[in-house]
């Protein structure tokens, strides 16, 4: 008989010090920090980490395999299983009943009617020929949900279908109204209060909905985002229960919809957080066997990270959001339409996002795996501290309070506007990158007003917004001067000197520029020569960036920016950082600098308040 040999084995173990003294010498004069990641929750994170870095989170044992010990689990209790959801925002019953059959004979197992805007649904229309015992049906709900709710009740009875048989949810959140409006309906709170009296008796289908999303979505972080939801969802049990339910009801009559982004293991440590948290509080109602897993989380891809620009790399990250929710454990997952966010979905945006779960299932194998992340050493550590600090977060709302006296004071909106404004500094610096907005654009891409609606601020509530809404606003203003009957702007980048620093720049100043739909036009040029001559009796205004090494730029800048003036009435810029430059160069003929730490929003603005003028 064979001995078994483990993989590796000729390999010698390397301690983490080692590992650390090897890459610190490796870094050379570079910083370690540079490695590790300074996150918007507050805390820093490590490249890796090892079993040793986790010897005191052995609580977090309890998150592993959670969904398949919950009381949601149908079926194999090896593998994972969620709802595949079709969002479908209701005009119209007759076409969103045909959208709705349309999906479920196209692999979707579920569907959430955004009926919020609809002041009277006819729910005979909208739900002709689905079979309600066969698929999950949900609602967004609006004012009148407890009639709308009462109405699909008396359907599925007509349909012969039992309450306990009825799967999906029912998102009607008065508390999470405070977000949108500023105010509390005292009869949202009785027609809440008359709606869960109902759904306590149907075990698949929950009535009290706590949405984290408008957080998510105005730019919060992950804590924020963690915190405030269970602040809320404190207020609800503690309604409930007032009003006579038993805490084991209240509970089990209770899901979490929340928001997924981009930042791809801290949304599966997200998601797994809320289930250990929730239980600690569900705990301290006296329900000591409650498990995390018996929590219902349906996730949806979020409208923050959405692009209106370069719109099908939504599909790109609406497939990593979409892993991460999985990966974290939801019940029910709804991916949008990739253009749901500033346009009616069409037929082939519904496919695709339907698709982007069912190729996660039949494809990629994500259902037969019981839980991907458990005791990954990295997602354990960041939920770890993801723990510490959401809960210090929620017991200091807690202590003004609770959440609808903490809103009211500002506390809630002042917290999520400090991690908004760096977050949108870094997107307007181009610290972060976004693909098709503020970075790798197409610069002759059209987009609309209609599409590039911006919300204001204001000082009160939260702002649901795209991130990138800055920039399209940009993409709009210069589509509209095209309207007008002006050319596209177009910058003429002038390179020269040290080939790979003027080509570098020049790449450089071309995405920064797309940003703004500018188009832009190398040319390599010797300064004061016949060619430059020509290039500029071409080019007699809108913008010439000059392109070069910081070295050629103190040599030749003075007197070319002189030169060039001569004969060009417009924007001068050089691109490079003025601090590394000497005074000459900054004080000669030109009108500005861009660089990688320029505010590239408030540049470009700038740039179209000079020329569009």
């Amino acid at each position: 008989m064979q001995e078994s040999q483990s993989m590796f084995s000729e390999f010698d173990a390397l301690s983490k010090k080692d590992w650390l003294n090897r890459v610190k010498n490796d870094l050379q004069e570079k910083p370690y920090s540079t490695l590790q990641w300074s996150t918007y929750e507050g805390f820093t994170l490590e490249p890796y980490y090892t079993r040793r870095d986790l010897k005191n989170i052995e609580h977090l044992k309890s998150l592993h395999n959670a969904t398949l010990l919950s009381t949601h689990s149908e079926g194999s209790e090896s593998s994972r299983k969620w709802v595949n959801n079709q969002y479908i925002r209701v005009k119209n019953e007759k076409d969103a009943n045909a959208i709705a059959l349309e999906a479920l004979n196209s692999g979707a197992d579920g569907l959430f009617f955004d009926v919020s805007r609809l002041p009277d649904v006819r729910l005979p229309a909208l739900l002709e020929n689905i079979h309600l015992n066969h698929c999950s049906v949900s609602f967004f709900a609006g004012n009148d949900a407890e009639r709308l709710f009462s109405d699909y009740l008396q359907f599925a009875t007509d349909q012969g279908v039992k309450p306990e048989e009825l799967h999906g949810i029912f998102n009607f959140d008065p508390v999470g109204e405070i977000c949108n409006n500023g105010l509390i309906d005292s009869d949202h709170f009785q027609s809440f209060a008359a709606i869960n009296s109902e759904t306590a008796r149907m075990p698949h289908f929950y009535g009290i909905t706590i949405n984290t999303g408008p957080f998510h979505d105005s730019g919060a972080s992950a804590v924020q985002e963690i915190a405030f939801g269970l602040n809320i969802a404190v207020s609800y049990l503690d309604h409930l229960t007032e009003k006579g339910m038993s805490p084991a009801q209240a509970v089990e009559n209770l899901c979490i919809s929340v928001s997924v982004g981009t930042s791809y293991f801290m949304e599966i440590a997200k998601l797994r957080v809320i289930r250990f948290l929730f239980s600690r509080i569900v705990q301290a109602y006296g329900l000591e066997n409650y498990h995390p897993g018996e929590l219902y989380i349906h996730a949806r891809t979020d409208i923050w990270s959405g692009s209106l620009t370069d719109p099908y790399t939504n599909l790109l990250r609406h497939t990593t959001q979409a892993m991460s929710a999985i990966l974290g454990g939801c019940n029910a997952l709804t991916v949008l339409p990739f253009n749901a966010t500033y346009a009616d979905p069409t037929p082939f945006s519904r496919r695709m996002s339907r698709n982007v779960c069912s190729i996660l299932k039949e494809e990629a194998y994500f259902d037969k795996v019981a839980d991907a992340a458990a005791g990954s050493y990295y997602i354990d550590a960041i939920s770890d501290k993801l723990i510490d600090a959401s809960w210090n977060l929620f017991l200091q709302v807690e202590e003004k309070g609770g959440f609808s006296r903490a809103f009211q004071k500002g506390f809630i909106q002042e917290e999520v506007k400090k991690v908004r404004r760096k977050r949108l500094e870094d997107i307007a610096t181009r610290k972060q990158k976004l693909v098709g907005i503020n970075a790798y654009c197409n610069p002759e891409e059209q987009i609309t007003g209609k599409e590039a609606a911006y919300m204001p601020e204001h000082a009160q509530l939260l702002l649901p917004q795209r991130r990138g809404a800055g920039f399209e606003q940009l993409r709009f203003r210069t589509e509209a001067h095209i309207a007008n009957g002006n050319p596209r702007p177009q910058a003429l980048l002038l390179m020269f000197g040290d080939p790979a620093m003027r080509r570098a720049r020049a790449a450089f100043a071309a995405d920064f520029l797309h940003c703004a739909g500018f188009t832009t036009k190398e040319e390599t040029i010797v300064p004061q020569s016949a060619r430059l001559n020509t290039l500029l009796g071409e080019h007699k205004n809108g913008i010439i960036v000059f392109c070069a090494a910081d070295a050629d730029y103190e040599t030749h800048i003075p007197e070319l920016a002189d030169y060039t003036r001569r004969f060009f009435d417009g924007l001068l810029i050089v691109a490079g950082r003025p601090g590394t430059l000497k005074e000459q160069v900054k004080h000669s003929a030109i009108d500005g600098f861009i660089n990688l730490h320029s505010d590239a929003l408030d540049v470009l603005n700038e740039f179209q308040d000079k020329l569009f003028v």
